[in-house]
């Protein structure tokens, strides 16, 4: 009897719990053990704690019991360590473990309750994929037993586990589970409680169904519990992140807000404060952004809300992102990065490295991106949930920019394309991708991409892109020869001038300051002045940003403009740009920048061997010794213009003086 109860309980067990489980005091025990010891089966480990000498010994001492007997001696070693002193909470897997197997005999209710004690205490130990796996145990150790309020209990514990644990699919199976039992009870707020349990990223499909449950609820609720309304209110516009009608629930999220405010509830608060930041994630909001994120950090220190300050930190990243302000970024990422580590949380460890990655892009530190995208992606690892293979598409389309396309790049983006569904989450991932596939050379699929949504002037893009969107596309435009897109473009990001282009929600991108891309618009559609104003500005911002690659990319589009104005000192200027631009290119090994420094510097000595019929006229009257005045009555022009020939003719060929001119001018008629 002895040797049976010590099977069942483990490899390992307690004397105490074998003397209750066999019947028989400890002294008996005891005495038993010792013959078991003697023969050679058990050895003593310390105090009243022994195990068996070998698991083979264990496991075929347990096989050769009963099914009955194997049930009643779990239901007597579950009852033995209940009884026993010490902390019940740390020995709640070992009494889950025993009802469980008990149930069949009876003790379903009873084994039920066990394990959800368990799955409790594997939340608190933030074991979130034990805890998931326990509420899914104590639901099928219940069967036939529990009620419905009860199964919809478990299965909301089940949801909030996969939600810690990053499994979105377990999330949304276990909440519709929820949502089905509630409305058999028609209880409103349970069917609330199933309906914040879903996600509010993921598949269509998914949402339309969030959607439709919160909706749900709000309607049947008591229109006085202010708490929960907030709470389903901001829900369900969160449900519309990746579309351009997020914008539409500007209203309801100021009412979610004054909602949870009068409640005083701090969960409400925290969603309630979080929709809001995502509808006023456009560039227009940004100071009202900032100030929302302090709000958030405040309440969430006074009501001791962890979440809450951390959403405050990750706002407070894109924000600063936004204005250029990369030492304040860093320490907010570090903020989460801290808090990513005390809570073992795996959304936080992956928001915390595609932070990283992406500040590793603006910094110019491309391996630094590649590894630390790597183990954001090993945080999860491969599977059915997209939201990692989008982002890390995201990030490396954006490394591409300056790192070059190869084919990590372009297999990234092949396997989140499973996750682009709808014209509403497709937008900003066509025309990264068209960028991408453009600059790879593949002209006529990045055309398709880029024509997918219909003609720019069409484009509405979410609030949280309504930068990163015309950029991308006055890229794209450029490798397709559109200056008229690109003008259109750079229309709607002419007011955001100050600004730099990322995502307003979520750090996945990063494309250096706005005037870089108005500038670049401004010099194909023929601003040529308006161009080289807004490129001095970006190379600026660039350098106050500590962002080289972005300095770089600016300083080859604005010897591009000099080469387009050619004024007197331009092509000197555009030169040294270049010779600039393709040193810092090289240093960062940024493959893409060195490829257009080099194709702009060959682009300048073909044109500086290429002279004017009119320069070329006026050199060789240079050579013949005759004066500006002179050429120009020979030639009927001003004497000014005259000058500014000569000027040119002395930038092109890069000669110091008149006398350099005639003597390149004898050299070349030899």
């Amino acid at each position: 009897r002895v040797l049976e109860a010590a099977a069942v309980l483990g490899l390992e067990f307690r004397v105490e719990s074998v003397a209750v489980m066999s019947g028989s005091s400890v002294p008996a025990a005891l005495e038993d053990l010792d013959q078991l010891l003697a023969a050679g089966l058990v050895e003593h480990v310390e105090a009243s704690t022994w195990r068996f000498r070998h698991a083979l010994l264990r496991d075929a001492v347990d096989a050769r019991l009963s099914t009955s007997r194997q049930v009643a001696l779990h239901r007597a070693a579950a009852e033995a360590i209940e009884t026993e002193g010490g902390d019940v909470a740390t020995r709640s897997f070992e009494v889950a473990r025993h009802w469980s197997a008990a149930a069949v005999g009876g003790n379903r209710l009873r084994a039920a309750a066990a394990v959800e004690v368990a799955a409790r205490e594997a939340m608190r130990q933030l074991a979130f994929e034990t805890a998931g796996r326990l509420y899914r145990q104590a639901l099928a150790a219940g069967a036939g037993a529990l009620d419905d309020e009860a199964r919809v209990r478990l299965w909301l514990g089940a949801a909030e586990a996969a939600a810690r644990a990053a499994d979105h699919g377990a999330r949304f199976e276990a909440c519709e589970e929820a949502g089905h039992l509630a409305r058999r009870l028609a209880r409103p707020d349970l069917i609330a409680a199933a309906a914040l349990g879903m996600s509010a990223l993921g598949p269509d499909a998914w949402m339309k169904v969030a959607r439709r449950a919160c909706e749900e609820a709000l309607e049947a609720l008591d229109p006085g519990d202010l708490s929960l309304r907030a709470r389903l209110i901001a829900h369900h516009a969160e449900t519309y992140l990746f579309t351009p009608e997020l914008s539409d629930f500007e209203p309801a999220t100021r009412t979610a807000l004054e909602f949870a405010e009068r409640s005083g509830d701090a969960d409400a608060l925290a969603a309630a404060l979080r929709v809001r930041q995502f509808v006023l994630a456009g560039p227009a909001h940004l100071d009202d952004r900032a100030e929302l994120a302090l709000v958030m950090l405040r309440e969430g220190q006074r009501m001791a809300v962890p979440r809450l300050e951390l959403q405050a930190h990750a706002a407070r990243i894109d924000v600063e992102f936004e204005r250029g302000n990369l030492a304040s970024v860093t320490a907010e990422i570090d903020a989460i990065g801290a808090a990513a580590s005390a809570m073992r949380d795996r959304f936080l460890r992956f928001q915390e490295l595609t932070a990283r990655a992406v500040l590793a892009i603006a910094r110019g530190r491309f391996d630094d991106c590649r590894a630390l995208m790597s183990s954001a992606f090993a945080v999860f690892g491969a599977g059915g949930d997209m939201n990692p293979y989008l982002l890390r598409a995201a990030v490396l389309s954006n490394l591409s920019h300056h790192a070059g396309v190869n084919a990590a790049t372009l297999t990234a983006i092949e396997e989140a394309r499973p996750g682009v569904s709808g014209a509403d989450a497709g937008l900003i991932a066509a025309v990264s991708g068209a960028r991408v596939l453009a600059h790879a050379g593949r002209l006529d699929e990045a055309e398709a991409l880029y024509e997918k949504f219909g003609p720019v002037e069409s484009w509405r893009p979410p609030p949280q892109v309504e930068l990163l969107v015309p950029a991308l596309g006055i890229a794209v435009a450029g490798y397709l020869d559109r200056a008229s897109d690109q003008a259109l473009l750079r229309e709607r990001l002419l007011p955001f001038r100050e600004h730099h282009v990322v995502c307003g929600t979520g750090t996945f991108a990063y494309f250096g300051p706005v005037q870089l891309w108005t500038g670049a618009a401004a010099l194909a559609a023929g601003l040529i002045e308006e161009g080289i104003a807004d490129l001095e500005a970006a190379v600026m911002r660039s350098r106050a940003a500590g962002t080289p690659g972005f300095e770089a990319e600016a300083k080859i589009e604005l010897a591009g403009g000099l080469l387009q104005r050619a004024r007197p000192g331009d092509i000197p200027r555009a030169r040294d740009l270049l010779a600039a631009a393709a040193s810092k290119a090289a240093r960062l090994n940024a493959v893409a920048l060195k490829e257009r420094a080099a194709t702009a510097a060959a682009r300048l000595v073909r044109d500086e061997s290429r002279l004017t019929r009119r320069e070329e006229e006026i050199s060789g009257m240079v050579a013949e010794g005759l004066s500006n005045r002179a050429i120009a009555a020979r030639l009927f022009l001003s004497e000014r213009t005259v000058q500014n020939h000569v000027q040119h003719v002395l930038d092109k060929l890069d000669l110091a003086n008149r006398a350099q001119i005639a003597a390149w001018v004898v050299r070349k008629n030899e």
